[in-house]
């Protein structure tokens, strides 16, 4: 029996060495600087990316992958006899679920299971990462939907971001709202929970911001065991001293380190920085 096959979308935000290391197909969004578009991860990549959108003057827009291009990657690996789970951004942030699902229709005699995660960046690829490690080991079908549908729950990812601003525009602010107009310095500490992203606190000063992220999520983990994928959208400096302060203070099997890739950098703006966990 062939494998079963684990494909997401470039917002799950993991590395090419990730990606080949556990045979995942990564379907990409785009990102749009006027009539200029790329795909993300592909054609344009975090640096490049963080370095460019500092110096323009509108904020890029994003879409999704087509139908067609989904289809294109399903029926690959359905004519090796492969099954198809398929893992995607949360269906509040993106259409991508959608297309998806549209994509499985053109081919109804392949074996495909689309999944809403219900997250998004280093959440999302937490998650893949849980399936892809599950379908490595030969497990079913059913046992690695099964896996999914026990991780989705226990995910979620705190964040902070330097602007509003980007969330407002891109419109994925969700209930967020409430921290609009914020002061110079205030760094507004947000959850992404069910897809829908809520405000926590309002912090003064970065390292404060952090000090209460970590404490956070040392609350919720004490006594777990939690795995960690923790990003930042071009602010290496910030990861630091994040990762420097939650290897101090949390107790976790794994953590990993990466960027938020440039689809997911339109709407959290640069300089934001989050970490993604679960424990099980």
């Amino acid at each position: 029996m062939a494998p079963v096959k684990i494909v997401t979308d470039s917002t799950a935000d993991l590395s090419p060495d990730l990606l080949k290391k556990y045979d995942i197909s990564m379907i990409p969004l785009k990102v749009n600087f006027g009539t200029e578009s790329y795909k993300d991860q592909i054609e344009i990549k975090p640096e490049e990316f963080y370095k460019r959108i500092k110096n323009e003057k509108s904020i890029p827009s994003t879409s999704q992958p087509s139908p067609g291009e989904i289809y294109e990657v399903f029926k690959s690996l359905a004519d090796q006899g492969h099954s198809i789970i398929s893992i995607h951004i949360s269906s509040h942030l993106s259409g991508t679920y959608q297309a998806a699902l549209l994509a499985k229709s053109m081919l109804p005699d392949a074996d495909i299971h689309v999944i809403d995660s219900g997250t998004v960046s280093v959440g999302l690829g937490l998650l893949v990462l849980e399936a892809a490690k599950a379908a490595a080991e030969g497990k079913s079908m059913e046992d690695v939907i099964n896996v999914v549908k026990q991780t989705i729950p226990n995910i979620k990812i705190y964040f902070i971001v330097d602007t509003l601003e980007y969330l407002a525009k891109g419109g994925r602010i969700g209930h967020a709202t409430a921290f609009l107009g914020t002061l110079l310095n205030i760094k507004p500490l947000l959850v992404l929970t069910d897809g829908v992203i809520y405000p926590v606190e309002k912090i003064r000063g970065r390292k404060k911001a952090i000090n209460r992220l970590v404490e956070l999520i040392k609350a919720e983990t004490e006594g777990k065991q939690t795995y960690i994928y923790a990003a930042d959208a071009g602010n290496k400096l910030a990861l630091n001293e994040l990762v420097n302060k939650a290897r101090e203070e949390l107790n976790y099997q794994e953590m990993m380190l990466g960027s938020l890739g440039p689809v997911v950098g339109c709407h959290s703006g640069p300089e934001a920085i989050g970490i993604a966990f679960f424990t099980k």
